[in-house]
């Protein structure tokens, strides 16, 4: 009798028990969804929540798994596009995808911190909480092999994911910016002594001696764009996007230029730096072949 009980006993217990050794094994602690990530990714569907023990993803959390998200969504375009990144979000790949339908279920993530604020969103750097930034950049002026994502939480950036990118991050792109701006205000100074003292109206102007902005600038080319990679910089509006350098003149009460505005736009789509003009004249007393290389 005690024989028998002892077995059924084994019968009962030893199935359960190796039940639960398996479940357990195809999940590791680390990647077990939570209550919220399938709330988000399956639609609503509480009857398919696990009774895992694991307490809800707090909304860091949340922000940090969404950056993973997006960084894998680029490596996805980038297959599409033979080793090609997006430039923005909206950006398509050869077979017709943005960054958005390579995301779970093709649509934007949830800001966690405001529920509506869809992300990844329209800009290159994030700042309030839950933003998600995507940019991608052309290191080498033409094709886009490179990235950075990065997401803000409760208390400032907690991820960031960058692929090939230039050291020198947001901030050193920025003082670029404000480094093109130093070199337009000089060349507009010096097309201003070339040219009977006249400032020029925009970058097809020319001095007396038939000379354009461009030529007073280092190399006498455009200025390149450090977040395009383009030789695009001045241009004969305001700056809007960041790297943009913009130029417009100001005229007197004849119609004539006598001065300038120039302002730069930095990685959040902002003006970092405004020029107005002219400047003391003393302090630019320079002959115009002397120009920076650099």
């Amino acid at each position: 009798m005690r024989i028998f009980i002892v077995c059924i006993l084994a019968l009962v217990l030893i199935p359960s028990a190796c039940t639960k050794k398996s479940s357990d094994s195809l999940v590791s602690p680390d990647l077990q969804p939570s209550t919220v990530a399938l709330l988000e990714e399956d639609g609503g569907d509480e009857s398919a929540l696990p009774r895992g023990k694991r307490p809800p993803l707090t909304k860091d959390e949340i922000v940090a798994r969404n950056c993973r998200l997006v960084r894998d969504a680029a490596e996805a375009w980038a297959l599409e596009a033979g080793g090609e990144y997006p430039w923005f979000w909206d950006s398509r790949s050869p077979a017709g995808h943005t960054l958005i339908d390579l995301l779970p279920n093709g649509r934007f993530l949830v800001n966690p911190y405001d529920n509506g604020d869809p992300q990844p969103g329209p800009f290159v750097c994030s700042e309030d909480p839950g933003d998600i930034a995507y940019l991608g950049y052309a290191r080498d002026g033409h094709d886009i092999t490179a990235y950075l994502i990065n997401g803000v939480g409760l208390s400032g950036e907690i991820c960031r994911y960058q692929k090939n990118w230039p050291g020198i991050g947001f901030a050193g792109l920025d003082s670029l910016v404000v480094r093109n701006c130093r070199f337009v205000q000089k060349a507009a100074e010096r097309f201003a002594m070339e040219n009977n003292g006249e400032y020029p109206m925009g970058m097809w102007d020319q001095t007396t001696l038939g000379h354009q902005v461009a030529d007073f600038l280092p190399d006498r080319v455009l200025l390149m764009n450090p977040y395009t990679s383009a030789a695009t910089e001045p241009r004969d509006c305001p700056a809007a996007c960041p790297g943009e350098i913009g130029y417009l003149s100001v005229e007197d009460q004849h119609g004539r230029p006598e001065g300038y505005v120039i302002n730069g736009c930095g990685s959040c789509f902002e003006t970092i730096i405004t020029i107005v003009g002219p400047a003391e004249r003393p302090a630019m007393r320079k002959e115009a072949g002397d120009i920076p290389n650099s």
